[in-house]
């Protein structure tokens, strides 16, 4: 009688640990959705087909939902703005407000935050973060990432850190939905009046036309 105690005991402790051990493997499989916010976008791996802009691209979808594979998509890269690289009714604004030609702004600041995006991301993978689908003129809005030798980087902070893009503003309502958005606001601006103040990119030959761009 003791020897059938001692081994139900055995047998309900060992039941215990398994069970235990199956909530420990349940929890590290999904741990990702408990490690915070950033781990609950979805996000699509791509190549880079095309850079239309500074801060726009087209990418052909390798990896993500079933009816997003194969499909090409037309990328703006949320949080920043770089100087026009062609000709627009946007163009005409800024370079009225900023009280120089639009072909000249064009010329030596768009096209070259485009021509510095394109170098970095043409034909390259990258992942990106979807901040929404379908935002306005159709496109996907997110944050781009592209690998490093260690890491990924985050492409729409690096291009405000080199000093070809502006980061926003205003606000258009994302961060107060998001504390992962508004954190990523705080360190874009931040960026930006670091780039600023070392002349990188733009800032080093053109600092006053990018100051009326990005609004200081």
């Amino acid at each position: 009688m003791i020897k059938k105690e001692g081994r139900k005991k055995i047998f309900q402790f060992w039941v215990i640990v398994g069970l235990l051990f199956l909530v420990f493997c349940i929890w590290t499989t999904n741990k990702g959705v408990f490690a915070g916010e950033e781990n609950k976008w979805y996000e699509v791996r791509g190549v880079v087909i095309n850079v239309i802009d500074g801060d726009t691209i087209r990418i052909k979808v390798e990896n993500g939902k079933e009816e997003d594979v194969g499909r090409v998509w037309k990328v703006r890269l949320w949080g920043i703005d770089t100087p026009e690289s062609w000709h627009s009714a946007k163009s005409e604004r800024e370079a009225e407000r900023c009280n120089v030609g639009d072909w000249w702004m064009r010329k030596n600041l768009g096209k070259k935050a485009k021509e510095y995006l394109k170098n970095l991301l043409l034909g390259k993978e990258v992942i990106i973060r979807v901040v929404k689908k379908r935002g306005y003129y159709g496109r996907v809005i997110g944050i781009v990432y592209f690998p490093s030798s260690r890491e990924w980087i985050d492409v729409n902070q690096l291009l405000v850190e080199e000093g070809y893009a502006c980061a926003f503003k205003r606000d258009f309502g994302d961060e107060k939905e998001s504390s992962y958005l508004a954190r990523k606001k705080g360190i874009y601006i931040d960026r930006e009046i670091r780039a600023m103040n070392e002349g990188r990119g733009l800032w080093h030959k053109y600092g006053e036309v990018m100051k009326c761009l990005c609004g200081w």
